[in-house]
């Protein structure tokens, strides 16, 4: 296998993507990555992305992506074999053009985030936080780049929590918190939160009316409302988090502004236990 994926670069362009076509769908069984991976095909298929005016190019990145997902989804060490061989320069452009290639580009392109630091270091280089912050308008993807967005955080917390406690980032992550689909709501109020626990940075800047109002119309909707109690506990968590950044002239101003003694006074009677301890915790602080 090694010998024929070296060989590749050698073949006639028609017979090259003949042979991307038998990889990909070679890579398509389970039980053949590993040889795949032994024989460096991942580090060949990225050479071919660099080859802009090769005969047949749309074909042959088509067969090399494809390929590329079924080698490296949901694989951390081969993600980052991916990267280190210049992929995620590729996958940005997928992406930023709208490639029909984009639904295998961008799976890959937001787990990379979670493949380790040497992983996170290229995708810094590439600025790969931009893209995953351009994708939180996108209602399809803002779930898996927002997650994206909180891993790298947690893991590199002066570097990614001074760019997104940026005004303009804030504004980001606000508006994609206010303008939520109900279909990925819960979801991204679970990032958030755990965004918002680990860099005060950003639950100070966050602390804007628009983003309080809905905030606190969102506890408001889902409070005693049984099947609802953790995101209830995520959005009391968040409501907290703000709170306790900003100081005590701009707490008050929070707490007096949108009816948040009421609100807590409310939940700390709650149901669910965790919520209810949540809430008695912020009321200790307002």
């Amino acid at each position: 296998m090694e010998v024929l994926v070296q060989e590749l670069h050698n073949l006639p362009p028609l017979q090259i993507v003949n042979m991307l076509k038998c990889m990909k769908n070679i890579s398509m069984h389970s039980n053949t990555l590993e040889a795949l991976d032994k024989a460096h095909l991942i580090e060949e298929l990225c050479e071919f992305l660099d080859l802009r005016d090769s005969p047949f190019f749309s074909d042959i990145q088509n067969q090399v992506l494809n390929a590329l997902f079924n080698l490296c989804r949901i694989n951390k060490t081969r993600q980052e074999i991916a990267a280190l061989a210049g992929l995620v320069p590729h996958l940005q452009r997928f992406v930023r053009v709208s490639n029909p290639l984009k639904q295998f580009a961008l799976p890959l392109l937001c787990e990379m985030a979670h493949a380790g630091r040497v992983c996170r270091d290229i995708l810094w280089q590439c600025d790969a936080l931009s893209s995953y912050l351009a994708l939180l308008s996108d209602a399809y993807w803002q779930v898996n780049a927002l997650e994206a967005i909180f891993v790298w955080l947690s893991d590199d917390l002066a570097r990614i929590g001074t760019t997104l406690s940026s005004p303009k980032q804030v504004e980001t992550l606000m508006q994609t918190f206010i303008t939520a689909k109900s279909t990925n709501f819960e979801a991204i109020v679970t990032s958030l939160q755990k965004l918002l626990a680990i860099c005060p940075a950003i639950s100070a800047g966050i602390a804007k009316p628009a983003f309080m109002s809905k905030l606190c119309e969102k506890i408001g909707e889902v409070t005693d409302v049984k099947e609802k109690a953790m995101v209830r506990l995520n959005l009391v968590r968040i409501l907290s988090s703000v709170v306790e950044s900003v100081g005590a002239e701009s707490r008050k101003e929070i707490v007096d502004g949108f009816g948040v003694r009421e609100l807590v006074e409310e939940l700390a009677m709650d149901s669910a236990v965790l919520v209810k301890g949540e809430a008695q915790k912020l009321r200790s602080v307002i």
